[in-house]
């Protein structure tokens, strides 16, 4: 009967494990595969431009004093991004504007007009300017009476309207400009007779690269993103399992080896002589100064500091490249990237340079070192080091 309840509770504990273990694996997996996911959308939406069109633009002008259809300014508008909507660096955008005009006997006669955009930054600085001219499409009057014939029921109930769309392109390769962000579109039609329904401002990103993967075939780089993510991440959980489990036994495998020599130890030497040969060697270890193991001491831990401020270099000098890189776009240069980050370094040094000075001169006021602090110091090389400091 014993036997038995030892096998059930055997049983049990082994059951138990098992679903622990399956459980842990479980719950491993889902925070993998959330982590992935919320990797590869956070990389999504900083990557990839946000698409601004068919934004509507409201056309405004001040008709003359004492008369209604005579116009005594051009029509212009001004479209302001915002917050949501922004160009990103280094992207390449197109803008046009569409214009829905009436098909009408003025529009005709008007022929080519201007029509010009100015872009301002988020302070009214003008970051760029374009004008175009534009052309409403000819029809016979032979086309225009067909036209009309045979769109005669759709006009009737109000489903067609006669009217023509003119596209005027403003930019076909827009670069962000890096130093001046585009936040404001002024538009403006160079003519008064003009007759418009409603105009819309394109911005279309031209997507290229990685870009246009992501956003044509965009289940397909899901899918390529998340399972990257996935594998290295369960790369880096496998070997640093690997590592734990092995550092493990090679502890055990250690603490059992300093067993065994400590058994044999004991079974050879003689106690009598073990507590001579410890007195010994207690008064033949040389003993160091408290100056000596201050200096040793201060030497490892500027030498540790030297290394970590060179890392810290090397890895701020990198993030600024990046920076300058990114921000001046594919209009960037080596030379002008590198002068560009030689200038932020140079910025930044002579500002860490001021902190710290101002950081040791407080240290120094607020702990008032002086020589007397360590007398043990006198009279070796760490006693200049601190009367430096004290001078500071």
């Amino acid at each position: 009967m014993s036997d038995m309840m030892g096998k059930i509770k055997d049983h049990a504990v082994g059951s138990s494990q098992m679903a622990a273990s399956l459980a842990s694996t479980l719950l491993t997996m889902a925070l993998v595969v959330a982590v992935s996911v919320f990797l590869y959308g956070t990389f999504y939406y900083a990557y990839m431009p946000t698409e601004l069109v068919d934004m509507p633009v409201h056309l405004e002008f001040e008709p003359c004093e004492g008369q209604t259809t005579d116009r005594c300014t051009y029509p212009s508008a001004s479209l302001a991004l915002g917050r949501r909507h922004q160009m990103l660096q280094g992207q390449v955008y197109s803008i046009r504007m569409v214009l829905e005009v009436p098909d009408s006997p003025s529009n005709e006669e008007l022929g080519m007009f201007m029509a010009c955009m100015n872009i301002t930054g988020t302070r009214g600085n003008l970051v760029t300017s374009a004008c175009r001219s534009s052309l409403s499409s000819y029809r016979s009057p032979l086309l225009r009476a067909l036209e009309t014939l045979v769109l005669a029921p759709l006009l009737v109930t109000g489903w067609a309207n006669q009217k023509q769309t003119i596209p005027i392109t403003f930019y076909d390769s827009f670069h962000p400009d890096p130093h001046t962000k585009a936040d404001t579109f002024h538009v403006q039609l160079k003519s008064k007779l003009v007759q418009v329904t409603t105009a819309s401002l394109h911005i279309s990103a031209s997507l290229s690269g990685l870009r246009h993967l992501m956003y044509r075939h965009s289940w397909l780089s899901a899918i390529l993103g998340v399972g990257t993510n996935i594998a290295i991440l369960l790369t880096i959980i496998l070997v640093s399992w690997t590592r734990f489990r092995l550092g493990d036994s090679e502890l055990e495998t250690a603490e059992v080896e300093e067993e065994l020599e400590e058994e044999e130890q004991e079974e050879q030497e003689d106690p009598a002589e073990e507590e001579g040969d410890v007195t010994v060697e207690e008064e033949a270890s040389p003993s160091q100064s408290i100056c000596n193991k201050l200096k040793w001491f201060l030497i490892k831990m500027v030498f540790k500091q030297v290394v970590r401020v060179v890392k810290l270099a090397v890895l701020v000098g990198l993030a600024v490249v990046s920076y300058e890189a990114a921000m001046q776009g594919e209009a960037a240069t080596k030379e002008t990237v590198l002068e560009a980050a030689r200038e932020d370094l140079v910025n930044l040094g002579a500002l860490i340079v001021a902190k710290t000075g101002q950081v040791v001169r407080a240290i120094a006021v607020n702990t008032k070192i002086n020589k007397d602090t360590f007398p043990c110091c006198q009279n070796c090389p760490l006693g200049s080091l601190v009367q430096k400091m004290y001078d500071l």
